[in-house]
């Protein structure tokens, strides 16, 4: 990925996302806040990485998705009896 597209990921990510994104993969919030800014770290560190924060912002997208889903779904409940 070039620096553009890594910060561009890092925008995506919500406050406190690199927090999350540490505890569960283990990494180092410094690397991955390093990683996101264009910064080569050593070896295969930069494929976990991005591994990661992917996976992260899979799993929030499909959450909000889910959400929406389920609000649009009441919000229609209702409104069909009216």
């Amino acid at each position: 990925m070039t620096t553009q597209e890594l910060k561009e990921l890092k925008s995506k990510l919500p406050s406190g996302a690199l927090t999350a994104i540490a505890k569960r993969s283990g990494l180092e919030i410094s690397l991955i806040s390093r990683v996101l800014n264009g910064h080569n770290p050593m070896f295969d560190k930069k494929a976990k990485v991005i591994n990661a924060v992917a996976e992260y912002l899979e799993e929030i997208q499909a959450a909000e998705t889910k959400a929406n889903e389920r609000a649009k779904a009441v919000l229609n409940g209702h409104l069909q009896m009216a």
